[in-house]
Formats: structure tokens, sequence, C-alpha cells
């Protein structure tokens, strides 16, 4: 059953991104690029935040807090999480802001090799691929480790929902998250174009309590925190989802 539960949360997790990928993004060279370029900008803001997470260890010493039980350990424990988490959204979403000003310059470029240079939909598309990059480095990056643990005899079950493995858990937060991305690159390349503060701030409020749920996901402390979990991402999905979609609309009707 190992091989088998190991490919079922592959799916779950990268099931989506390779969707979309296959059936959206394999047909337009420059969207490849986006996606690879992206995903590669992701890859440097998270590289900046370890230097945080070695840092802070240096500082709260968490590796000792880990394996300590008092409520005062917990509570650092919990403090330090969500200090990193702070530094880490914010190190990503100035990384999104960077792609989007690269972006700016070579779409000019990118509009020549479309097949309609002059539509008004190449910028969706473009923020739609650019956080497609953006998720499935986020997902590979975060996910992988837990992935493969999953092929390892025995399960790992999950701290705040102890009748539910840890990979199967992991792999729908995986999931949400990449579609979170793109739903944020969309809404953050149009509002850094109009200068719209408000709506870059929800996409960084959004990622960051994001970002803070999954921690429920890691406690028994907290009673139903994992569902609180799942509920917290599924709205913040669907409310961006639906600011996202009314950014299209209004581009479409252009």
């Amino acid at each position: 059953m190992g091989f088998v539960s190991y490919l079922a949360y592959l799916l779950i997790a990268y099931g989506p991104s390779i969707t979309i990928f296959i059936l959206y993004i394999s047909r337009s060279a420059q969207l490849v690029i986006l996606v690879v370029s992206s995903a590669f900008f992701w890859l440097i803001s998270i590289l900046i935040s370890s230097i945080y997470w070695f840092i802070a260890n240096l500082v709260f010493k968490y590796e000792k807090l880990e394996n300590a039980n008092s409520d005062k350990d917990y509570y650092k424990r919990i403090i330090y999480l969500m200090l990193i988490s702070v530094l880490s959204v914010f190190t990503q979403e100035l990384f999104r802001w960077l792609f989007w000003k690269l972006l700016n310059k070579a779409e000019a470029g990118l509009n020549a090799m479309s097949e309609k240079p002059k539509s008004p939909l190449n910028k969706y598309h473009f923020s739609f691929a650019s956080g497609l990059g953006f998720g499935v480095m986020s997902g590979l990056v975060s996910y992988s480790t837990v992935l493969a643990d999953s092929l390892k005899p025995g399960t790992i079950l999950c701290g705040a929902c102890p009748t539910m493995p840890m990979p199967f858990i992991a792999a729908l937060i995986t999931s949400i998250f990449v579609l979170l991305h793109i739903v944020w690159s969309i809404i953050a390349f149009n509002a850094f174009e109009k200068k719209e503060k408000l709506l870059i701030a929800w996409v960084f409020i959004g990622h960051l309590m994001a970002s803070l749920a999954t921690i429920l996901t890691y406690t028994d402390r907290m009673k139903f925190g994992c569902p609180i979990c799942f509920v917290i991402l599924v709205s913040i999905l669907g409310y961006t989802t639906y600011i996202a979609f009314k950014r299209f609309t209004k581009i479409k009707m252009a």
C-alpha cells in the first residue's frame, strides 16, 4: 500500500498544477518561460527565508524548544514560527513584486510572441503563469520531503488530526497553496500596475493568514485545529478567487 498511498498523495498535491500546465501552459512557449522564471524567483525568496531560520534558531534555540514540553517553551515556539512566517511571506511578496517589474520590461517581447499581440488578456495570462510558477516551486520545496517519507514503513499521523495521515493533510495544503499563488499573482500584478494599495495589502495579509493557519496542523493542543486550518485556507482561496475573477472580467470588457 506504500506506493499506492504515495501515488495518491502525489496526485492530490500536484494534480491540479500538472493539469493546468498540460492543458493551458504547455500550449504557449512564453507561458512556459514565465512559469520557469517565476519558479526561480520564488526559490531565491525561500533561500533568503532560510537565512531568517538560521539566525532565529541562534537567537531562540528552536531545536531545543521543539523537544521541550513546558507551556512556556511551547508558546516561545509558536512566537518563533509566527515571526519567521511574517518575514518569509514578506520576502516572497517582495520577489513577486520584483518579478512583476522584470515582466514589465519583457512584456513587449512576450506580447510579440503571442497569438494576439494586442489582446488585453495577455497580462492576465502572464500573471496566471507567473503565479503557477510560484505555486509549483512552493509545493515542490515544502512537500517533497513529506511525500518521500510516505514511502517508508508505518504511517505518520497529523498532530491536529490524529486519525489522518500527515502526508494526506500536507498534500491538501500544498494543492490549495498552488491555487492561492495563482490568484495572488493575478491580483497583485494588476494592483501593482494600478497602484491599488488595498489589494496589495490583501495579498500580503491573505498570504500571511494562510501561512499562519498551517501551524494549526502541527499542534495537538488546539481542539479542531486541523478543520479550522482548512476553513481558513478555503475561505481565503474562495474570496481571493472572487477578486481575481472580477479583475479578469474587467480586463475582458476593456
